[in-house]
């Protein structure tokens, strides 16, 4: 049976779920995981707040930034790239994503979900 993002159902009852992140990796687990083990949820307002931390002659100073509409729809459309380079459709915009947690996993962030590599996120000037 061929996978589709459609065959994922949306829930509201999301105890016992992980939140996927909002990232190509966070999207490409929840695709491996497949329908069965992955739901959906309408996806609330995004937070436009961010900080960026900015690195000049060996010194980091976190700066707080504010994300446009051009900024969102770029995260999204780079989470479809990284999707197409592992051969998964674009992922549906507008929901947020949510894996079933091992049972032997604690509550909260899952190791596979919520890891960003060190350094991830943060520009260098």
């Amino acid at each position: 049976m061929d996978q589709a993002w459609d065959q994922v159902r949306e829930d509201a009852q999301l105890e016992g779920w992980t939140e996927a992140t909002a990232n190509g990796w966070g999207a490409l687990i929840a695709w491996v995981a497949g329908p069965a083990n992955t739901r959906r949820a309408p996806a609330a307002a995004r937070e436009r707040h961010t900080e960026v931390l900015v690195m000049t002659d060996g010194t980091v100073v976190r700066q707080p930034s504010m994300l446009s509409d051009d900024d969102l729809a770029s995260i999204d459309d780079d989470i479809d790239s990284y999707l197409a380079a592992a051969g998964v459709p674009p992922v549906p915009r507008g929901y947020t994503w949510f894996i079933r947690r091992p049972t032997r996993m604690p509550h909260g962030r899952g190791i596979l979900v919520g890891h960003q590599p060190r350094g991830a996120g943060s520009r260098t000037r």
